[in-house]
């Protein structure tokens, strides 16, 4: 094909003009190139052209299109990821390990959890709608590790559900070493669905607890969504 010449994309046909014949290839009102010969009636999309250089370049402005979308989704990726400030207002610092720090919250399964405990990390932190599963087994005990430098000084507010009847158990405050400290009367009402809180009371305030020990009923289950202490001694050495 000589250079410059021109053909419809639609029908192949050549767009040439010649001595006293109209040219083939034409503007259409909008600015497009519309083929006189071409059997559709309509506006060519585009014209095969062997100019030089000129599909290269075409695929050259396909390609930087490619790569300018690809920037744009990516860009879009790293701001939903971090956020206007990376945390969101009112959230608190986390460590390296996942938790957060001066937390009222358990942040480990303590020493003499029961095994007839189901899923006892999902005590674990706040409550996010995630139980354990305290069954109603003889001697069941969930022990939740409030932290190192977190213990608590407070009553403790335990997050639950799954209770069909209403039940009082107890509750045990451990020193670091284990050794029991005080217990406490915590009792379960009988709920309809969803999730309820209730308090602890805890004697022997101000003395730091490391552990609380929540303990089975016999033929009773019931669920720990988590475990709060009202105050914990990183609390006291800021007030």
């Amino acid at each position: 094909m000589p250079p410059g010449d021109t053909r419809c994309f639609r029908t192949g046909r050549k767009a040439a003009s010649g001595p006293g014949l109209p040219s083939r290839r034409q503007r259409s009102g909008s600015g497009r190139k519309r083929c006189m010969d071409c059997p559709f009636g309509s506006v060519s999309r585009r014209w095969i052209t062997d100019a030089p250089g000129g599909d290269h370049s075409m695929k050259s402005k396909r390609a930087s299109s490619a790569v300018r979308g690809v920037q744009a989704v990516w860009s879009l990726a790293l701001l939903a990821g971090c956020g206007d400030d990376g945390l969101t207002q009112g959230q608190a610092f986390s460590s390296p390990e996942g938790w957060v720090l001066g937390d009222p919250y358990a942040n480990a399964i303590g020493p003499g959890t029961s095994s007839p405990v189901l899923g006892a990390d999902s005590a674990l932190g706040g409550p996010d709608e995630q139980s354990a599963i305290v069954l109603g087994l003889l001697n069941t005990a969930l022990v939740l590790d409030m932290g190192e430098g977190e213990e608590g000084t407070g009553d403790l507010s335990v997050y639950y559900s799954g209770v069909s009847i209403g039940i009082v158990t107890h509750v045990d405050f451990l020193r670091t070493d284990g050794s029991l400290i005080s217990s406490g009367l915590l009792h379960l009402a009988k709920i309809r669905g969803g999730k309820q809180v209730t308090d602890v009371a805890y004697s022997a305030a101000p003395t730091p607890y490391r552990y609380v020990r929540l303990r089975g009923l016999l033929a009773v289950p019931y669920a720990v969504d988590a475990v709060e202490a009202a105050s914990i001694v990183t609390q006291g050495a800021e007030g």
